[in-house]
Protein backbone atom coordinates (compact mmCIF):
# COMPACT_ATOMS: atom_id res chain seq x y z
CA UNK A 1 0.00 0.00 0.00
CA UNK A 2 2.84 2.05 0.99
CA UNK A 3 3.72 2.15 -2.81
CA UNK A 4 0.76 1.32 -5.24
CA UNK A 5 -1.57 4.18 -3.33
CA UNK A 6 0.64 7.02 -3.78
CA UNK A 7 1.08 5.96 -7.23
CA UNK A 8 -2.27 5.04 -8.67
CA UNK A 9 -4.05 8.27 -7.06
CA UNK A 10 -3.49 10.26 -10.38
CA UNK A 11 -5.20 8.06 -12.52
CA UNK A 12 -7.72 7.94 -10.55
CA UNK A 13 -8.20 12.01 -10.06
CA UNK A 14 -8.05 12.03 -13.43
CA UNK A 15 -9.78 9.49 -14.82
CA UNK A 16 -12.59 10.89 -12.15
CA UNK A 17 -12.66 14.46 -13.39
CA UNK A 18 -12.76 13.19 -16.83
CA UNK A 19 -15.50 11.52 -16.20
CA UNK A 20 -17.42 14.41 -14.50
CA UNK A 21 -16.86 16.13 -18.33
CA UNK A 22 -18.10 13.58 -20.01
CA UNK A 23 -21.28 12.90 -17.79
CA UNK A 24 -21.82 16.76 -18.07
CA UNK A 25 -21.55 16.61 -22.08
CA UNK A 26 -24.01 12.84 -22.31
CA UNK A 27 -26.79 15.17 -20.65
CA UNK A 28 -26.43 18.10 -22.80
CA UNK A 29 -26.41 15.89 -25.71
CA UNK A 30 -29.35 13.69 -24.40
CA UNK A 31 -31.03 16.45 -23.40
CA UNK A 32 -31.04 18.15 -26.65
CA UNK A 33 -31.99 15.44 -28.60
CA UNK A 34 -35.23 15.11 -26.33
CA UNK A 35 -34.17 12.01 -24.78
CA UNK A 36 -32.76 13.64 -21.36
CA UNK A 37 -34.30 15.78 -19.01
CA UNK A 38 -37.91 16.78 -20.10
CA UNK A 39 -38.69 20.89 -20.65
CA UNK A 40 -39.63 22.07 -16.91
CA UNK A 41 -36.30 20.91 -15.79
CA UNK A 42 -33.31 23.12 -16.27
CA UNK A 43 -30.94 21.54 -19.11
CA UNK A 44 -28.03 23.24 -21.17
CA UNK A 45 -29.34 20.29 -23.71
CA UNK A 46 -33.03 21.71 -23.40
CA UNK A 47 -31.66 25.23 -23.91
CA UNK A 48 -29.70 24.41 -26.90
CA UNK A 49 -32.54 22.36 -28.56
CA UNK A 50 -35.03 25.49 -27.27
CA UNK A 51 -33.18 27.88 -29.01
CA UNK A 52 -32.19 26.35 -32.12
CA UNK A 53 -35.27 28.04 -33.61
CA UNK A 54 -33.94 31.23 -33.28
CA UNK A 55 -30.41 30.19 -34.94
CA UNK A 56 -30.99 32.92 -38.01
CA UNK A 57 -32.04 35.72 -35.89
CA UNK A 58 -30.14 35.46 -32.59
CA UNK A 59 -27.88 33.47 -33.29
CA UNK A 60 -26.32 34.42 -29.80
CA UNK A 61 -28.95 32.64 -27.69
CA UNK A 62 -27.33 29.33 -28.56
CA UNK A 63 -23.83 30.65 -27.58
CA UNK A 64 -24.42 31.00 -23.80
CA UNK A 65 -25.29 27.48 -22.73
CA UNK A 66 -23.05 26.21 -25.21
CA UNK A 67 -20.08 28.31 -23.33
CA UNK A 68 -21.43 27.45 -20.03
CA UNK A 69 -21.09 23.31 -21.59
CA UNK A 70 -17.50 24.11 -22.66
CA UNK A 71 -16.69 26.03 -19.43
CA UNK A 72 -17.70 23.25 -16.93
CA UNK A 73 -16.49 20.87 -18.71
CA UNK A 74 -12.84 22.51 -19.06
CA UNK A 75 -12.77 23.59 -15.33
CA UNK A 76 -13.22 19.68 -14.36
CA UNK A 77 -10.27 18.95 -16.30
CA UNK A 78 -8.14 21.57 -15.24
CA UNK A 79 -9.27 20.61 -11.78
CA UNK A 80 -7.69 17.02 -12.55
CA UNK A 81 -4.98 18.30 -13.74
CA UNK A 82 -4.14 20.29 -10.90
CA UNK A 83 -5.00 17.77 -8.61
CA UNK A 84 -2.89 15.25 -10.47
CA UNK A 85 0.24 17.96 -10.20
CA UNK A 86 -0.50 18.35 -6.49
CA UNK A 87 -0.63 15.03 -5.67
CA UNK A 88 2.48 13.89 -7.71
CA UNK A 89 4.95 12.08 -5.26
CA UNK A 90 7.67 12.01 -8.10
CA UNK A 91 7.33 16.38 -7.50
CA UNK A 92 7.58 16.35 -4.04
CA UNK A 93 11.53 16.81 -3.59
CA UNK A 94 11.85 18.45 -6.94
CA UNK A 95 10.68 22.10 -5.97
Amino acid sequence: WKHIMPNSIQPIIVYATMGVGGAILAEAWLAFLGLGQQLPAPSWGNMLSEYLVYYTTDPWMMFIPGTAIVLSVLAFILLGDGLRDALDPRLKGSV
